[in-house]
């Protein structure tokens, strides 16, 4: 699915995703709300969109984990100090 709400045309969106942007930008109920949201769930199958969502899962575990390290070594800098 590409992305609706941005100029980059080819930039792939998952459906979780497009729901969060929208309802961020009060625009979901101007699309037709989460029923148009599921029609789209079955013309653009999960399976399709799988990759993407596990990609971008992936990409927030790491940030998380990065962000944890470097706290973590903050706090042990500090308590040496």
């Amino acid at each position: 699915m590409l992305h609706p709400l941005s100029r980059e045309v080819s930039r792939p969106i998952d459906v979780i995703t497009l729901e969060e942007q929208l309802r961020q930008r009060d625009k979901l109920s101007r699309v037709g709300g989460v029923e148009v949201l599921a029609v789209w769930l079955v013309r653009f199958p999960p399976s399709r969109t799988l990759a993407i969502t596990l990609d971008r899962s992936r990409q927030a575990t790491l940030r998380r984990l990065i962000r944890t390290s470097s706290e973590d070594r903050r706090d042990r800098l500090r308590r040496a100090r």
